[in-house]
């Protein structure tokens, strides 16, 4: 449950700060492994897809949460 309504809490550092870059980093190499031109089967374009999803986002996560200082006490 996202905690950016509710009040005395810390905010999630993707909806305090613009959340456009952290989409992009997940929507891109998904984009280019679903359409770049290579001669891999739609299963396997699918699945590199499917995991890229977990693994750029948590990047993105761990750099808006580094940047933002989400874990400094």
């Amino acid at each position: 449950m996202c905690n950016i309504h509710r009040e005395g809490v810390r905010h999630c550092p993707w909806c305090a700060r613009n959340p456009a870059y952290a989409y992009a980093a997940i929507i891109v190499p998904q984009a280019l492994i679903s359409f770049w031109p290579a001669g891999y089967s739609w299963k396997a374009r699918l699945a590199g897809a499917l995991a890229a999803f977990p693994i750029f986002g948590g990047l993105a996560a761990i750099v808006y949460g580094l940047a933002s200082g989400y874990w400094n006490s």
